[in-house]
């Protein structure tokens, strides 16, 4: 699963701007599209520009949860999963 984060300023990812991002519960972040895809492997990881903060299935079906807030001109991505919880934070 994944939810679209609309972001308030572009970000910059590798020379290319983007205006909002998706964050996914197989722990990552995708600027193209979202991405519910929840194997490891480098085929699925490089497919498209993205941050891996932990690249596992966090599996929100069972007890996990994706969120994110814009907090003044950063944007904060909460994961968690039913082991373990990751904040990433831009900006």
């Amino acid at each position: 699963k994944y939810t679209r984060a609309q972001l308030k300023e572009t970000l910059d990812f590798y020379g290319v701007s983007y205006s909002s991002m998706f964050v996914g519960s197989n722990g990552n972040i995708t600027f193209q599209s979202g991405d519910d895809t929840y194997t490891e492997t480098l085929a699925d990881h490089f497919n498209q520009p993205r941050i891996s903060a932990v690249f596992d299935d966090l599996d929100p079906s069972v007890g996990g949860s994706i969120s994110y807030r814009n907090v003044g001109d950063d944007v904060a991505v909460l994961l968690f999963g039913p082991e373990r919880a990751v904040a990433l934070r831009e900006g």
